[in-house]
């Protein structure tokens, strides 16, 4: 499961609002969000065979952010 992602579409739901977008970054441990690419590399790894053993299995590509104890406010 991904975190936020550095899409044209996250960046404008901001409106230039710097701050915020900068509080969203923030709450990210690793200290960014992630970019479209890192995604798209998880899904190609999983569709490839290099994945062929695994199953069931949950990919979080989050930055870090799952290992928070609660959703920022």
């Amino acid at each position: 499961q991904p975190a936020a992602t550095k899409t044209d579409m996250l960046i404008e739901g901001f409106n230039g609002d710097n701050e915020k977008l900068e509080e969203l970054i923030k709450m990210h441990p690793i200290g960014r969000i992630a970019l479209p690419s890192e995604i798209a590399d998880v899904a190609l790894f999983l569709v490839s065979d290099k994945s062929s053993f695994m199953t069931g299995a949950t990919i979080n590509v989050d930055g870090g952010i799952s290992v928070r104890l609660h959703d920022p406010e």
